[in-house]
């Protein structure tokens, strides 16, 4: 809600003023990608954007850690439990590696977002 003013000075100016303006709180929808935006990296986000809109080509960049239909990756947590571990298994994370906080191994492409709408997942990176 709010007020833009646009004012033509010249054929080849024209400036906008803004007023009253105010932000929308965030939807579900919204909230969701912002979390998985800010914890994937960018190559992994690509991944779920082509699947979202039905392409089936491969990325340019997906040949370097994705297999058979397989992303390995390292997820980085900020809390350890056996009930965190157990919320990874869940979604579809399949542990080849275990240091502490910090956890490699492999999920389907398409369960890249529900790793990343754990909450104790801080960071997804692919594993090249």
């Amino acid at each position: 809600v709010g007020t833009i003013v646009y004012d033509y000075t010249t054929r080849k100016s024209v400036s906008a003023a803004l007023s009253d303006m105010k932000a929308a709180p965030l939807s579900v929808d919204d909230k969701m990608a912002l979390a998985s935006s800010e914890k994937l990296h960018f190559w992994l986000s690509e991944i779920l954007d082509r699947l979202s809109r039905h392409v089936s080509r491969p990325g340019a960049n997906e040949a370097k850690f994705v297999h058979h239909g397989k992303a390995d990756i390292h997820i980085e947590l900020t809390a350890r439990s056996p009930e965190v571990i157990e919320k990874l298994k869940k979604a579809g994370f399949e542990i080849v590696l275990d240091k502490g906080k910090t956890l490699t191994g492999r999920v389907a492409s398409e369960k890249l977002a529900a790793l990343a709408e754990i909450e104790e997942v801080k960071l997804i990176l692919p594993k090249i």
